[in-house]
Protein backbone atom coordinates (compact mmCIF):
# COMPACT_ATOMS: atom_id res chain seq x y z
CA UNK A 1 0.00 0.00 0.00
CA UNK A 2 1.05 3.11 -1.12
CA UNK A 3 2.76 5.26 2.24
CA UNK A 4 0.14 8.15 2.23
CA UNK A 5 -3.25 5.57 2.08
CA UNK A 6 -1.16 3.08 4.36
CA UNK A 7 -0.65 6.31 6.80
CA UNK A 8 -3.90 8.09 6.67
CA UNK A 9 -5.43 4.36 7.29
CA UNK A 10 -3.11 4.06 10.18
CA UNK A 11 -4.56 7.47 11.62
CA UNK A 12 -7.68 6.68 11.68
CA UNK A 13 -7.25 3.87 13.65
CA UNK A 14 -5.30 5.37 15.85
CA UNK A 15 -6.74 9.30 16.18
CA UNK A 16 -10.01 8.36 17.72
CA UNK A 17 -10.55 10.95 20.41
CA UNK A 18 -12.63 14.24 18.50
CA UNK A 19 -11.15 17.43 18.72
CA UNK A 20 -7.57 18.61 17.40
CA UNK A 21 -4.46 16.91 16.57
CA UNK A 22 -0.92 17.85 18.09
CA UNK A 23 1.98 16.96 16.13
CA UNK A 24 5.35 16.80 17.52
CA UNK A 25 7.75 18.06 14.65
CA UNK A 26 11.54 18.26 14.67
CA UNK A 27 12.37 18.92 11.05
CA UNK A 28 13.71 15.66 10.54
CA UNK A 29 12.66 13.36 8.02
CA UNK A 30 10.53 11.10 10.60
CA UNK A 31 8.51 14.04 11.53
CA UNK A 32 8.64 16.18 8.39
CA UNK A 33 7.06 13.23 6.62
CA UNK A 34 4.46 12.20 9.28
CA UNK A 35 3.91 16.43 9.20
CA UNK A 36 2.88 16.24 5.26
CA UNK A 37 0.72 13.21 5.69
CA UNK A 38 -0.92 13.99 9.02
CA UNK A 39 -1.57 17.58 7.18
CA UNK A 40 -3.52 15.63 4.40
CA UNK A 41 -5.19 13.52 6.08
CA UNK A 42 -6.33 16.40 8.13
CA UNK A 43 -7.55 18.20 4.93
CA UNK A 44 -9.90 15.21 4.36
CA UNK A 45 -11.20 14.30 7.51
CA UNK A 46 -11.82 17.98 8.87
CA UNK A 47 -9.73 17.59 12.03
CA UNK A 48 -7.53 20.31 12.90
CA UNK A 49 -3.95 19.76 13.02
CA UNK A 50 -1.53 21.84 15.40
CA UNK A 51 2.37 21.48 15.48
CA UNK A 52 4.27 21.63 18.27
CA UNK A 53 8.52 22.47 17.91
CA UNK A 54 10.21 22.13 20.61
CA UNK A 55 13.95 23.79 20.61
CA UNK A 56 15.89 22.46 23.15
CA UNK A 57 18.82 25.42 22.88
CA UNK A 58 21.58 22.82 23.39
CA UNK A 59 23.48 24.36 19.88
CA UNK A 60 23.87 27.85 18.36
CA UNK A 61 21.48 26.39 15.42
CA UNK A 62 18.90 25.20 17.70
CA UNK A 63 16.97 28.27 17.46
CA UNK A 64 17.13 28.69 13.05
CA UNK A 65 16.43 24.87 13.17
CA UNK A 66 13.34 25.42 14.96
CA UNK A 67 12.45 28.39 12.71
CA UNK A 68 12.99 26.02 9.47
CA UNK A 69 10.72 23.33 11.11
CA UNK A 70 7.54 25.89 12.06
CA UNK A 71 8.30 27.27 8.26
CA UNK A 72 7.63 23.49 7.27
CA UNK A 73 4.34 23.22 9.36
CA UNK A 74 3.52 26.46 7.63
CA UNK A 75 3.96 25.56 4.02
CA UNK A 76 1.12 22.69 4.38
CA UNK A 77 -1.09 25.08 6.82
CA UNK A 78 -0.57 23.59 9.86
CA UNK A 79 -0.31 26.41 12.48
CA UNK A 80 2.55 25.93 14.59
CA UNK A 81 3.98 26.99 17.50
CA UNK A 82 7.63 26.88 19.01
CA UNK A 83 8.85 26.95 22.67
CA UNK A 84 12.70 26.94 23.94
CA UNK A 85 13.85 25.53 26.67
CA UNK A 86 15.76 27.84 29.56
CA UNK A 87 18.83 27.02 31.60
CA UNK A 88 21.78 25.54 31.21
CA UNK A 89 22.73 22.66 28.96
CA UNK A 90 22.93 19.53 31.95
CA UNK A 91 26.46 18.04 32.28
CA UNK A 92 25.16 14.44 31.85
CA UNK A 93 21.37 12.96 30.76
CA UNK A 94 21.21 15.31 28.14
CA UNK A 95 18.82 13.17 26.19
CA UNK A 96 17.34 11.77 28.65
CA UNK A 97 16.73 15.39 30.36
CA UNK A 98 15.92 16.43 26.58
CA UNK A 99 12.83 14.33 26.21
CA UNK A 100 11.46 14.85 29.55
CA UNK A 101 11.45 18.67 28.79
CA UNK A 102 9.90 17.59 25.41
CA UNK A 103 7.01 15.28 26.07
CA UNK A 104 5.83 17.77 29.17
CA UNK A 105 5.59 20.58 26.62
CA UNK A 106 4.02 18.13 24.42
CA UNK A 107 1.93 17.82 26.86
CA UNK A 108 1.25 21.32 27.89
CA UNK A 109 0.33 22.27 24.26
CA UNK A 110 -1.98 19.14 23.75
CA UNK A 111 -4.33 20.84 26.83
CA UNK A 112 -3.64 24.57 25.26
CA UNK A 113 -4.86 23.52 22.29
CA UNK A 114 -8.07 20.73 23.37
CA UNK A 115 -5.76 17.89 21.89
CA UNK A 116 -5.62 14.46 23.28
CA UNK A 117 -3.53 12.71 20.60
CA UNK A 118 -0.25 13.55 20.23
CA UNK A 119 1.68 12.24 16.66
CA UNK A 120 5.25 11.41 17.11
CA UNK A 121 7.02 10.03 14.07
CA UNK A 122 8.95 7.05 15.34
CA UNK A 123 9.61 4.18 12.91
CA UNK A 124 10.53 0.87 12.76
CA UNK A 125 14.15 1.63 13.40
CA UNK A 126 13.49 3.88 16.77
CA UNK A 127 11.88 1.00 17.94
CA UNK A 128 14.62 -1.74 17.25
CA UNK A 129 17.29 0.51 19.08
CA UNK A 130 14.94 0.56 21.95
CA UNK A 131 14.18 -2.98 21.88
CA UNK A 132 17.81 -3.59 21.70
CA UNK A 133 18.77 -0.72 24.68
CA UNK A 134 16.02 -2.42 26.84
CA UNK A 135 17.05 -5.90 26.18
CA UNK A 136 21.00 -5.28 27.11
CA UNK A 137 19.68 -3.70 30.43
CA UNK A 138 18.24 -6.53 31.42
CA UNK A 139 14.74 -5.37 30.94
CA UNK A 140 11.50 -8.00 30.93
CA UNK A 141 8.65 -8.38 29.17
CA UNK A 142 7.03 -5.09 29.69
CA UNK A 143 10.42 -3.48 28.82
CA UNK A 144 10.63 -5.49 25.35
CA UNK A 145 7.16 -4.68 24.86
CA UNK A 146 7.85 -1.01 24.05
CA UNK A 147 6.53 1.70 21.43
CA UNK A 148 3.39 0.81 20.48
CA UNK A 149 1.25 2.39 17.72
CA UNK A 150 -0.51 3.86 20.73
CA UNK A 151 0.43 4.33 23.78
CA UNK A 152 -0.56 6.63 27.08
CA UNK A 153 1.37 9.93 27.70
CA UNK A 154 4.20 8.78 29.78
CA UNK A 155 4.93 12.23 32.14
CA UNK A 156 2.52 11.85 35.30
CA UNK A 157 -0.36 13.83 35.62
CA UNK A 158 0.46 16.11 32.70
CA UNK A 159 -0.13 13.61 30.62
CA UNK A 160 -3.03 12.29 31.96
CA UNK A 161 -6.06 11.25 29.40
CA UNK A 162 -3.54 11.64 27.01
CA UNK A 163 -2.16 9.44 23.94
CA UNK A 164 1.25 9.11 22.01
CA UNK A 165 0.36 7.61 19.04
CA UNK A 166 3.29 6.62 16.20
CA UNK A 167 1.39 6.07 12.50
CA UNK A 168 5.10 5.39 10.67
CA UNK A 169 6.10 3.20 13.57
CA UNK A 170 5.78 0.17 11.05
CA UNK A 171 8.12 2.25 8.50
CA UNK A 172 12.19 2.29 7.97
CA UNK A 173 14.06 5.27 8.17
CA UNK A 174 15.66 4.60 4.95
CA UNK A 175 12.08 3.97 3.48
CA UNK A 176 10.60 7.25 4.84
CA UNK A 177 13.69 9.47 3.91
CA UNK A 178 13.29 7.55 0.16
CA UNK A 179 10.07 8.78 -0.24
CA UNK A 180 10.44 12.31 0.72
CA UNK A 181 13.61 12.54 -1.37
CA UNK A 182 11.08 11.36 -3.96
CA UNK A 183 8.93 14.42 -3.30
CA UNK A 184 11.61 16.61 -3.87
CA UNK A 185 11.60 17.61 -0.41
CA UNK A 186 14.60 18.25 2.06
CA UNK A 187 14.87 17.78 5.71
CA UNK A 188 16.64 19.43 8.83
CA UNK A 189 19.75 16.89 9.91
CA UNK A 190 20.54 17.52 13.75
CA UNK A 191 23.79 16.93 14.00
CA UNK A 192 23.64 15.04 17.51
CA UNK A 193 22.68 12.17 15.37
CA UNK A 194 26.17 11.48 14.31
CA UNK A 195 27.39 11.80 17.91
CA UNK A 196 28.51 8.34 19.24
CA UNK A 197 28.49 10.21 23.12
CA UNK A 198 24.84 9.13 22.70
CA UNK A 199 23.72 5.94 24.06
CA UNK A 200 21.36 5.41 21.00
CA UNK A 201 23.70 6.23 18.40
CA UNK A 202 25.96 4.09 19.54
CA UNK A 203 23.06 1.34 19.36
CA UNK A 204 22.43 3.09 15.85
CA UNK A 205 25.76 1.87 14.99
CA UNK A 206 25.65 -1.40 16.54
CA UNK A 207 22.52 -2.48 14.66
CA UNK A 208 24.25 -1.33 11.60
CA UNK A 209 26.51 -3.85 11.86
CA UNK A 210 24.52 -6.78 12.73
CA UNK A 211 22.44 -5.56 10.16
CA UNK A 212 25.50 -6.72 7.47
CA UNK A 213 25.92 -10.00 9.37
CA UNK A 214 22.40 -10.83 8.66
CA UNK A 215 20.43 -9.83 11.68
CA UNK A 216 17.83 -7.58 10.76
CA UNK A 217 16.18 -5.15 12.96
CA UNK A 218 12.76 -6.79 12.00
CA UNK A 219 13.81 -9.58 14.25
CA UNK A 220 13.47 -7.23 17.47
CA UNK A 221 10.61 -5.29 16.37
CA UNK A 222 9.06 -8.82 16.30
CA UNK A 223 10.53 -9.64 19.75
CA UNK A 224 8.70 -6.72 20.79
CA UNK A 225 5.43 -8.22 19.03
CA UNK A 226 5.65 -11.61 20.89
CA UNK A 227 6.58 -9.41 24.00
CA UNK A 228 3.46 -7.01 23.32
CA UNK A 229 1.07 -10.07 23.00
CA UNK A 230 2.30 -12.06 26.10
CA UNK A 231 2.00 -8.57 27.99
CA UNK A 232 -1.12 -7.87 27.17
CA UNK A 233 -2.28 -11.49 28.51
CA UNK A 234 -0.61 -10.74 32.10
CA UNK A 235 -2.19 -7.59 31.95
CA UNK A 236 -5.93 -8.41 31.59
CA UNK A 237 -5.17 -11.53 34.16
CA UNK A 238 -3.86 -9.07 36.38
CA UNK A 239 -6.24 -6.78 36.05
CA UNK A 240 -8.59 -9.27 36.84
CA UNK A 241 -7.07 -10.11 39.99
CA UNK A 242 -7.02 -6.46 41.54
CA UNK A 243 -10.77 -6.46 40.85
CA UNK A 244 -10.92 -9.52 42.82
CA UNK A 245 -8.69 -8.45 45.74
CA UNK A 246 -8.42 -4.45 45.65
CA UNK A 247 -11.57 -1.98 46.93
CA UNK A 248 -10.51 1.28 46.00
CA UNK A 249 -12.05 3.92 48.47
CA UNK A 250 -13.27 7.28 47.03
CA UNK A 251 -10.73 9.21 49.44
CA UNK A 252 -7.81 8.05 48.15
CA UNK A 253 -7.05 4.57 49.75
CA UNK A 254 -7.65 0.89 48.64
CA UNK A 255 -8.68 -2.01 51.03
CA UNK A 256 -6.58 -5.45 49.62
CA UNK A 257 -7.87 -9.05 50.24
CA UNK A 258 -4.57 -10.05 51.56
CA UNK A 259 -5.68 -13.89 51.75
CA UNK A 260 -6.37 -13.86 47.93
CA UNK A 261 -3.58 -11.89 46.69
CA UNK A 262 -1.30 -14.19 48.79
CA UNK A 263 -2.57 -17.04 47.46
CA UNK A 264 -2.06 -15.70 43.39
CA UNK A 265 0.52 -16.62 41.22
CA UNK A 266 3.35 -14.17 41.86
CA UNK A 267 3.51 -12.50 37.94
CA UNK A 268 -0.28 -11.45 39.30
CA UNK A 269 0.31 -10.44 42.40
CA UNK A 270 2.93 -7.94 41.34
CA UNK A 271 0.92 -5.87 39.16
CA UNK A 272 -2.02 -6.11 41.06
CA UNK A 273 -0.28 -4.45 44.12
CA UNK A 274 1.59 -2.45 41.75
CA UNK A 275 -1.51 -0.99 40.34
CA UNK A 276 -2.75 -0.38 44.14
CA UNK A 277 0.42 1.50 44.72
CA UNK A 278 0.00 3.72 41.91
CA UNK A 279 -4.05 4.75 42.96
CA UNK A 280 -2.79 6.02 46.19
CA UNK A 281 0.58 7.34 45.84
CA UNK A 282 0.09 9.45 42.70
CA UNK A 283 3.27 7.87 40.78
CA UNK A 284 2.49 5.51 37.70
CA UNK A 285 4.40 2.22 36.98
CA UNK A 286 5.74 2.19 40.72
CA UNK A 287 9.78 1.01 41.05
CA UNK A 288 9.66 -3.13 41.89
CA UNK A 289 11.68 -2.45 44.76
CA UNK A 290 8.82 -0.79 46.46
CA UNK A 291 6.38 -3.36 44.71
CA UNK A 292 8.42 -6.21 46.55
CA UNK A 293 8.08 -4.25 50.23
CA UNK A 294 4.72 -4.02 50.17
CA UNK A 295 4.14 -8.03 48.92
CA UNK A 296 6.56 -8.58 51.48
CA UNK A 297 4.41 -7.17 54.19
CA UNK A 298 1.30 -9.05 52.84
CA UNK A 299 3.12 -12.02 53.07
CA UNK A 300 4.40 -11.48 56.87
CA UNK A 301 1.09 -9.73 57.51
CA UNK A 302 2.75 -6.83 58.74
CA UNK A 303 2.88 -2.84 58.07
CA UNK A 304 5.48 -2.12 55.39
CA UNK A 305 6.20 0.95 53.03
CA UNK A 306 7.05 0.95 49.24
CA UNK A 307 7.06 3.23 46.38
CA UNK A 308 5.31 5.93 48.29
CA UNK A 309 2.55 3.83 49.96
CA UNK A 310 1.96 2.40 53.31
CA UNK A 311 0.65 -0.71 54.37
CA UNK A 312 -1.52 -1.21 57.80
CA UNK A 313 -3.67 -2.71 59.67
CA UNK A 314 -6.59 -1.52 60.77
CA UNK A 315 -9.85 -2.87 62.06
CA UNK A 316 -9.06 -6.60 61.04
CA UNK A 317 -8.17 -5.55 57.30
CA UNK A 318 -5.62 -4.54 55.43
CA UNK A 319 -5.29 -1.54 54.16
CA UNK A 320 -2.69 0.70 51.47
CA UNK A 321 -2.84 4.36 51.05
CA UNK A 322 -0.73 7.24 50.96
CA UNK A 323 2.76 6.98 52.92
CA UNK A 324 2.58 9.76 55.25
CA UNK A 325 6.46 9.55 56.19
CA UNK A 326 7.52 11.53 52.70
CA UNK A 327 7.62 14.96 52.28
CA UNK A 328 4.02 16.06 52.39
CA UNK A 329 2.68 17.61 49.14
CA UNK A 330 2.81 21.09 49.54
CA UNK A 331 -0.25 23.43 49.51
CA UNK A 332 -1.41 24.76 46.00
CA UNK A 333 -3.87 27.53 45.33
CA UNK A 334 -6.81 26.91 43.14
CA UNK A 335 -7.31 29.49 40.41
CA UNK A 336 -10.67 30.26 39.92
CA UNK A 337 -12.39 28.09 37.44
CA UNK A 338 -8.53 26.24 36.50
CA UNK A 339 -8.39 23.02 37.29
CA UNK A 340 -5.01 21.90 39.23
CA UNK A 341 -3.63 18.75 39.83
CA UNK A 342 -2.79 17.71 43.27
CA UNK A 343 -0.52 15.18 44.36
CA UNK A 344 -0.81 13.46 41.38
CA UNK A 345 -3.62 11.84 43.15
CA UNK A 346 -6.61 14.59 42.62
CA UNK A 347 -7.74 16.69 39.90
CA UNK A 348 -9.36 20.20 41.38
CA UNK A 349 -11.39 22.96 40.36
CA UNK A 350 -12.99 25.76 42.14
CA UNK A 351 -15.44 28.28 41.51
CA UNK A 352 -14.64 30.04 44.34
CA UNK A 353 -11.66 32.68 45.28
CA UNK A 354 -9.39 31.93 47.81
CA UNK A 355 -9.18 28.14 47.99
CA UNK A 356 -6.27 26.45 48.26
CA UNK A 357 -5.29 22.82 48.56
CA UNK A 358 -3.00 21.00 50.75
CA UNK A 359 -2.47 17.49 53.37
CA UNK A 360 -5.23 17.52 56.37
CA UNK A 361 -2.26 17.16 58.78
CA UNK A 362 -2.60 15.61 61.82
CA UNK A 363 -4.97 18.15 63.55
CA UNK A 364 -7.93 18.34 61.59
CA UNK A 365 -10.06 19.51 64.89
CA UNK A 366 -11.58 22.26 63.10
CA UNK A 367 -13.23 20.27 60.28
CA UNK A 368 -16.68 20.15 60.63
CA UNK A 369 -17.22 16.56 58.72
CA UNK A 370 -14.36 14.76 60.97
CA UNK A 371 -17.18 12.19 61.36
CA UNK A 372 -16.88 11.59 58.33
CA UNK A 373 -12.70 10.07 58.71
CA UNK A 374 -14.32 7.30 60.95
CA UNK A 375 -14.12 5.61 57.53
CA UNK A 376 -10.33 6.01 57.43
CA UNK A 377 -7.71 4.25 58.19
CA UNK A 378 -5.69 6.76 60.78
CA UNK A 379 -2.07 6.34 58.69
CA UNK A 380 -4.44 7.90 56.05
CA UNK A 381 -6.11 11.04 57.54
CA UNK A 382 -3.08 13.30 57.58
CA UNK A 383 -2.25 12.55 53.72
CA UNK A 384 -6.02 13.62 53.02
CA UNK A 385 -6.61 15.99 50.26
CA UNK A 386 -8.26 19.42 52.69
CA UNK A 387 -9.60 22.32 50.91
CA UNK A 388 -9.01 25.44 52.96
CA UNK A 389 -10.30 29.14 52.91
CA UNK A 390 -8.21 31.35 54.93
CA UNK A 391 -6.94 28.23 57.18
CA UNK A 392 -10.06 26.47 57.73
CA UNK A 393 -10.88 23.19 56.38
CA UNK A 394 -14.13 23.57 54.22
CA UNK A 395 -14.16 19.74 53.01
CA UNK A 396 -12.07 16.78 52.43
CA UNK A 397 -11.38 15.46 48.44
CA UNK A 398 -13.41 12.28 47.88
CA UNK A 399 -15.20 12.69 51.78
CA UNK A 400 -16.90 16.04 50.51
CA UNK A 401 -18.63 17.02 47.84
CA UNK A 402 -18.76 21.37 48.06
CA UNK A 403 -21.07 22.92 45.37
CA UNK A 404 -18.65 25.30 44.46
CA UNK A 405 -15.26 22.81 43.87
CA UNK A 406 -15.10 19.79 41.47
CA UNK A 407 -12.88 17.16 42.29
CA UNK A 408 -11.81 13.82 40.50
CA UNK A 409 -9.68 10.76 41.88
CA UNK A 410 -6.74 10.18 39.28
CA UNK A 411 -6.49 6.75 41.16
CA UNK A 412 -8.31 4.73 38.20
CA UNK A 413 -6.08 6.29 35.57
CA UNK A 414 -2.81 5.41 37.60
CA UNK A 415 -3.75 1.59 37.64
CA UNK A 416 -5.02 1.34 34.18
CA UNK A 417 -1.88 3.12 33.44
CA UNK A 418 -0.14 0.46 35.22
CA UNK A 419 -1.44 -2.47 34.99
CA UNK A 420 -1.68 -1.90 30.68
CA UNK A 421 0.84 -0.91 28.26
CA UNK A 422 -2.18 0.69 26.15
CA UNK A 423 -5.99 0.89 26.16
CA UNK A 424 -7.44 -0.46 28.90
CA UNK A 425 -10.03 -3.08 28.02
CA UNK A 426 -14.11 -1.88 28.24
CA UNK A 427 -14.84 -4.14 30.44
CA UNK A 428 -12.20 -3.07 33.10
CA UNK A 429 -12.34 0.44 32.77
CA UNK A 430 -16.06 0.31 33.23
CA UNK A 431 -15.84 -2.59 36.23
CA UNK A 432 -13.38 0.33 37.71
CA UNK A 433 -15.37 3.07 36.97
CA UNK A 434 -18.86 1.63 39.07
CA UNK A 435 -16.81 0.83 42.07
CA UNK A 436 -14.88 4.40 42.83
CA UNK A 437 -17.43 6.50 41.37
CA UNK A 438 -15.18 8.07 39.18
CA UNK A 439 -14.74 8.21 35.20
CA UNK A 440 -12.96 5.17 35.00
CA UNK A 441 -9.37 5.09 33.76
CA UNK A 442 -10.61 8.00 31.05
CA UNK A 443 -8.94 6.52 28.29
CA UNK A 444 -12.36 5.47 26.85
CA UNK A 445 -12.62 6.92 23.10
CA UNK A 446 -15.56 7.00 21.08
CA UNK A 447 -15.69 6.36 17.19
CA UNK A 448 -13.88 8.78 14.80
CA UNK A 449 -16.78 11.74 13.47
CA UNK A 450 -15.46 11.09 9.90
CA UNK A 451 -15.92 7.74 7.43
CA UNK A 452 -12.89 5.43 8.10
CA UNK A 453 -10.92 4.22 4.80
CA UNK A 454 -7.90 5.43 2.71
CA UNK A 455 -9.25 7.71 0.06
CA UNK A 456 -6.41 10.25 0.53
CA UNK A 457 -4.53 11.20 -2.58
CA UNK A 458 -2.29 8.48 -3.51
CA UNK A 459 1.47 9.08 -2.44
CA UNK A 460 3.85 6.70 -4.32
CA UNK A 461 6.69 5.31 -2.37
Amino acid sequence: MPLGAETAARLDTLVTAPGPVLIGLSGGADSRTLLILAARWSRFSGRPLHALVCDHGFRRESAEDARRAAAMAETEGVPARIVRRDGAVPASGLQAEARQWRLTELAHEARRIGAATILLGHTHDDRAETVWMRLTAGAGLSGLATMRPLSPHPVWPDGDGLWIARPLIDQTRAGVRHWLSAQGLDWIDDPSNEDTGFQRIRVRRTLERLRARGLGTGRLTGLADSAGRIEDGLAAAGARLFLEAIDPRPWGGVRLDRARLNTAPAALRRRAVAAAIAMVSGASRPAPRGVEAVITGLECGGPATGGGAALTNWQGRHWLVREPGREPAAASGLPLGKSVAWDGRWQIASDCEGLDIGPLGADYSGYTGAAALDAVPGLARPTLGALRQGGTVLAVAGLDTPRSVRSGWLGPALAARTLFAGLPPAWFDRELALRTGAAGSRNSFSDAPYPRGSDLEVLET
